[in-house]
């Protein structure tokens, strides 16, 4: 089923992002927690990159977790109604610790 006014050609695209991103965190990155920091840092600065292609500004909010730095993301996107309800997305991208 495709999203209205989406083509099939849209779809496999974004299908075929998706599964790349998938790919790319699950196994070329692996487990992401702050016994593994390196890869919690590589997964961080992947979706950081991804999003700057994007033409996204990223916001990094640094904090620390059993004493490993952390990033918290954040970009913004203005609607084109400044009327309408804001909506706020929320994505972990670390995994635990025996996933």
């Amino acid at each position: 089923m495709h999203g209205e006014g989406m083509s099939a050609i849209q779809n496999d695209l974004i299908t075929g992002h998706l599964k790349r991103h998938v790919t790319t965190l699950a196994n070329d990155i692996g487990q992401r927690h702050v016994n593994a920091p390196h890869a919690l840092h590589k997964a961080a600065n992947y979706i950081s990159d991804e999003w700057d292609a994007m033409g996204y500004q990223v916001e990094p909010q640094t904090f620390s977790a059993k004493g490993v730095r952390c990033l918290n993301l954040e970009i913004q996107r203005a609607g084109s109604d400044a009327n309408a309800a804001a909506i706020l997305v929320v994505a972990n991208y670390d995994t635990g610790k025996d996933c």
